[in-house]
């Protein structure tokens, strides 16, 4: 059930930014430093972490509602998107 949530959810985010402009670099860098980096400027701080496919996921939310979602490859992590207007819904762990 959760994989299929993630799954949902990951697709979604693709979908939504398949007409998207590229932009011109990805933010990447080392994952502890990127989750510094965004907690201090954005408030965000990680709320989901999943697996699609072999690559890792990190979502990371703030109480204003602005979100990142990351993609993590061992000690390195890219910005996939983010945004201003998310709502958290916590449904909890489990069946």
């Amino acid at each position: 059930m959760r994989t299929l949530l993630a799954s949902c959810l990951l697709a979604a985010f693709f979908v939504a930014g398949a007409n998207a402009q590229t932009p011109p670099e990805a933010v990447c860098g080392p994952f502890d430093g990127l989750l510094r980096s965004i907690a201090k400027n954005y408030g965000e701080v990680p709320a989901w972490t999943g697996e699609v496919n072999g690559q890792e996921f990190v979502l990371l939310q703030s109480i204003s509602g602005s979100w990142s979602l990351l993609r993590r490859n061992g000690g390195m992590a890219c910005v996939v998107a983010g945004g201003t207007d998310g709502t958290g819904h916590f449904i909890g762990r489990g069946a």
